[in-house]
């Protein structure tokens, strides 16, 4: 259910289908995030002759002439869109359609690894999958359409419900509750929509659900959503290039009314974001309070994406009225989620290293307590709070060390790294900085994602002799 009621948000110009393991509620350990978006504007059809055509709409047939069974070839038959004609090859007079230029026009900085007839990103989360729908069933599959549907799956298969570690019987609560907190949906979600542009118009989709739909559990679901999508809306507000600070005013409002209707999304990050609105305000003091109260929810009982439950954690969830709050307000009382700031002024100044924020090629995402601990560090730094200073960034490079709160993403540990080099930098130890550098390279290595290049060339590029990477064995943390 949350699976459909996501992809009804994502976009209304496709069709978009999450398909696969995860789609099916089953999310297994190193599998990725299948989905499909189906393009409306295409038609496919077996024949042409009974079409009565659309003039906003491009039109193929099917050609099997000379291809393999299974497979068959498009033959462009009608289309007005500029955009279709790139996309085919000529064959001896006639216009197909070429599988490589279709997927070649769906690639973005971040989703340009060929996976088959997929764009993966470089952490391999997920698969998407640009697709043609044909409506009516081909001539050749007709027999399908009466076979019975009861012969597979037995019954004996779709009672099954593995537990997520095996070595713990678990309760079906419990199994199916860290299925939900370890899956990327919610990720998901927000990636989509930095991809397909649309949180104004999933936004509006929400709230007219919300207010249209007639079921508790329906409307409940989208309510969470909604919440996620108001962390993506100052990302699609147009920034204000007029000067003077009723419009600086106005915008700052206009912020900080979605962040707040975020809070309600989980007990930490989000908190965490709205700190960063206060640091690029300039309110420190404010941000130093949020930034405590956000490391103080950081418990044991709290759940980090990609970590096994542990037994305070199974022990809370078999209690009764823990389990009668319900998967979502679990969600929002227990996982700990990375901060995800978007190509938006929220990001701090000191990570940009002078890159306009419309040209970033990336989307910084930190863990929470990474976060907290890097805005602890900047604020005190411009507070002239040196001694504090220090403490955070040792705690920053102790939570980095253990990898406290921090996910199994290679982007992530890398982003951590580089934000441990700027905090270094800061407090004059260049030395330990470079290391961080380094081992935010070695994690993601795409220097088209990674500034740490750019910091790492500014440190040794007044010192006239070659650096060479080698893998050193970091930790760093500072003596009191």
């Amino acid at each position: 259910m949350m699976n459909n009621v996501r992809d009804n948000l994502v976009t209304d110009v496709n069709i978009c289908i999450t398909s696969g393991s995860f789609g099916e509620s089953i999310e297994m350990k190193g599998s990725d995030i299948d989905v499909m978006h189906v393009l409306k504007e295409i038609k496919v059809y077996e024949t042409m002759s009974s079409v009565v055509k659309e003039n906003d709409k491009t039109y193929f047939s099917m050609n099997m002439e000379e291809t393999k069974p299974g497979f068959t070839s498009l033959l462009l038959e009608y289309t007005h869109a500029v955009d279709v004609l790139p996309m085919c090859t000529d064959v001896r007079g006639r216009i197909f359609l070429s599988n490589v230029k279709f997927k070649k026009r769906f690639e973005q900085p971040r989703l340009n690894v060929d996976h088959g007839p997929c764009l993966s990103d470089h952490d391999s989360l997920y698969d998407y999958c640009f697709c043609l729908h044909s409506e009516s069933w081909i001539t050749s599959a007709n027999q399908w359409i009466i076979r019975p549907n009861n012969s597979w799956p037995s019954p004996e298969i779709t009672l099954f419900e593995p537990s997520p570690n095996l070595d713990i019987p678990l309760l079906p609560f419990i199994c199916s509750f860290q299925q939900l907190a370890n899956s990327n949906f919610l990720l998901m979600l927000k990636q989509n929509f930095f991809l397909m542009g649309n949180t104004r118009k999933g936004y509006v989709r929400a709230v007219h659900n919300l207010l249209n739909l007639q079921s508790t559990r329906i409307q409940y679901i989208y309510l969470y959503f909604m919440s996620a999508l108001s962390e993506n809306m100052p990302k699609a507000i147009p920034q204000i290039k007029r000067d003077g600070n009723k419009y600086f005013y106005k915008q700052y409002n206009t912020y900080l009314s979605y962040l707040l209707q975020n809070t309600h999304q989980d007990c930490v990050s989000e908190w965490l974001i709205l700190a960063a609105l206060f640091y690029k305000t300039q309110q420190y003091n404010k941000v130093l309070y949020l930034t405590l109260y956000s490391l103080s929810k950081c418990t044991s009982e709290k759940l980090c994406q990609g970590k096994d439950l542990t037994d305070i954690q199974i022990e809370l969830l078999s209690l009764k009225t823990i389990q009668k709050k319900g998967k979502i307000n679990l969600l929002k009382l227990l996982k700990v989620q990375s901060c995800a700031f978007g190509r938006t002024f929220l990001i701090p100044t000191e990570l940009q290293m002078n890159v306009p924020i419309g040209e970033l090629k990336f989307f910084p995402i930190l863990p929470a307590v990474v976060s907290a601990h890097f805005l602890r560090v900047l604020c005190h730094y411009h507070l002239n709070n040196l001694k504090q200073c220090r403490k955070s960034v040792s705690a920053l490079g102790l939570t980095i060390a253990e990898e406290y709160f921090i996910p199994k993403l290679k982007s992530e540990k890398s982003d951590s790294y580089d934000c441990l080099g700027v905090a270094l930098q800061l407090i004059g130890e260049t030395e330990n900085a470079k290391q961080a550098f380094v081992r935010s390279i070695e994690l993601k290595p795409e220097q088209v994602f990674n500034l740490s290049y750019k910091r790492l060339y500014e440190i040794v590029k007044g010192v006239g002799r070659v650096l060479v990477l080698k893998k050193p064995n970091f930790q760093y943390m500072f003596e009191d």
